[in-house]
């Protein structure tokens, strides 16, 4: 599992100038394909993501 989740965190500027912790979640490529392959077929974007897995 941690081969294909790795977590990153960043410093974000905030509106009043101050910056704070934001913890973000790096996915591989292979587990960007499950998900966009897992998704709803009727949403929007899926099967633009699909093809980026497939011909990108």
């Amino acid at each position: 599992m941690e081969d294909h989740f790795g977590e990153v965190t960043e410093m974000v500027e905030i509106g009043s100038g101050a910056q704070r912790k934001l913890k973000t979640v790096m996915m591989s490529r292979y587990t960007c394909y499950l998900v966009i392959q897992n998704a709803e077929p009727l949403e929007a974007g899926d099967l633009g993501g699909l093809a980026e897995f497939r011909f990108g």
